[in-house]
């Protein structure tokens, strides 16, 4: 995989991070919602606050906890197509969990 390939899945995470933060905030100001809902939107928003943490933490090092990832990636993968699919279904996977989320909690039931 290319650096340049990598660096890409890497801030679409981060800013799937940052939106999955900004949705659910938005929804909790609403207070539309039932108890259960805001109990579940309040764990996820506390576990997407954590990887903001350790993404702020991880820049100001210098360092990404992605990128070792991907690289343990590169070592299992049998050839570089198959390592572009898997770390693009991981990168897609993980922008529709923190995504979808809030959006299934907060619609209208």
């Amino acid at each position: 995989m290319k650096e340049k390939e990598l660096n890409i899945c890497i801030w679409i995470h981060h800013a799937a991070t940052f939106l999955g933060i900004i949705c659910s905030v938005c929804l909790l100001i609403r207070r539309k919602l039932s108890k259960g809902r805001i109990c579940i939107l309040t764990l996820f928003l506390e576990s997407q606050l954590w990887g903001a943490f350790k993404i702020i933490s991880d820049f100001k090092k210098g360092c990404s906890r992605l990128r070792d990832s991907y690289e343990k990636i590169h070592t299992l993968s049998k050839n570089g197509r198959q390592e572009r699919r898997t770390a693009a279904g991981l990168c897609c996977g993980s922008v529709l969990f923190k995504l979808s989320v809030p959006w299934l909690i907060g619609r209208e039931a």
